[in-house]
């Protein structure tokens, strides 16, 4: 892994915010014109509901619908959203396997008269707390069409980060603060693109400790969209009754892909990895078994890895570290497991 002197953008950074300000246009449909849409912001954290309300100009008694969402430079953040116009359905928004919230379609009800056009939770969106930044500026499309295949409704909502919303310098611990150097390299959207492939390379290398020495662990390979169990062995030094453990996983850049991972020897215990809300796969400890006499030491399943199949970039090249204490407050352990796309 490289050294981390990477610094963070506004693309990856965070920001935290009461709420993200909504506005709308009506792109032009044959049937029906969108003249109003509320409430006027999104609440992070919680399920906001939008009403839409205009003028429709045909007798129509159903459709067809489409919804689209795009973030910073374009990217993509909703997968296939597209239905029934009378039945709701619900959408994950995210990068591939990556899910930072859902978007649903309420549905709507027939016949829709000429008239007055009411379109009562035409769409509700739920969002966290915090938020990456490629995913604070949106662009959110409904497209509808009606019976005989014309254009019933046409309608672009756009969301923007708040005056109330943090400053863009504000880091958090999704993203571990990185020192500054001259011309070091930037993280941008490109970090939060998917890359496909089979699996990444896997190799380890024992970071010194006061009990144990770490010199295998096998597989050397981590199958993508599989759960993978990595047992390691070695020696030991030292009769050993029990302790504890922390683990830590960071990606391109340094940034931090774990949270809290820490607990007793000998429980197992699952860890989310991702960043923050953004859950991209998970990591287990296996718990180990004691006492620990000196001699051989034997690590069978100490950790388990699952990733999706496809990886955003800046999980593509990890470290994942294990330190473990024993009961004396010694070392017992230090691993650290690099994966690099192969």
């Amino acid at each position: 892994m490289q050294p981390a002197t990477s610094t963070c953008t506004t693309t990856s950074t965070l920001l935290f915010g009461a709420s993200v300000d909504i506005t709308f246009k009506d792109c032009g449909a044959d049937d029906a014109t969108v003249t109003g849409l509320t409430p006027n912001a999104l609440t992070l954290g919680q399920s906001q509901a939008f009403t839409g309300n205009g003028t429709n100009k045909k007798h129509i008694t159903g459709g067809t619908f489409k919804m689209s969402m795009t973030g910073i430079g374009g990217v993509s953040l909703l997968g296939k959203c597209a239905g029934d116009l009378s039945s709701a359905a619900d959408c994950s928004i995210g990068l591939g396997p990556i899910t930072i919230g859902k978007l649903s379609f309420g549905g709507l009800k027939f016949p829709q008269e000429p008239g007055t056009l009411s379109l009562p939770d035409v769409t509700t969106i739920s969002l966290p707390k915090a938020l990456p930044k490629f995913a604070l500026s949106t662009t959110t499309k409904l497209e509808a069409t009606d019976q005989d295949g014309a254009t019933m409704i046409c309608l672009e909502i756009y969301s923007k980060a708040a005056a109330d919303a943090a400053p863009a310098g504000v880091e958090d611990n999704w993203v571990t603060p990185i020192a500054e150097e001259p011309a070091a390299p930037v993280m941008d959207v490109n970090m939060f693109a998917l890359t496909s492939g089979t699996a990444v390379g896997i190799t380890f290398k024992d970071c010194g400790a006061d009990d144990a020495t770490v010199t295998g662990l096998t597989p050397n390979a981590l199958t993508l969209g599989q759960s993978q169990a990595f047992t390691g062995n070695g020696t030991n030094k030292k009769h050993i009754t029990g302790g504890t453990f922390k683990m830590s996983m960071t990606g391109i850049g340094g940034v931090s892909l774990l949270g809290k991972c820490a607990g007793d020897l000998s429980s197992a215990a699952d860890c989310s990895i991702g960043l923050g809300p953004i859950t991209i796969g998970k990591l287990s400890f296996g718990g180990l078994k004691f006492p620990q006499e000196p001699g051989t030491l034997s690590l069978p399943d100490v950790t388990t890895i699952s990733l999706p199949k496809a990886l955003p970039k800046f999980a593509l090249s990890t470290t994942t570290k294990l330190e473990a204490t024993d009961q004396d407050g010694a070392t017992m352990i230090c691993l650290e497991i690099y994966s690099k796309a192969q």
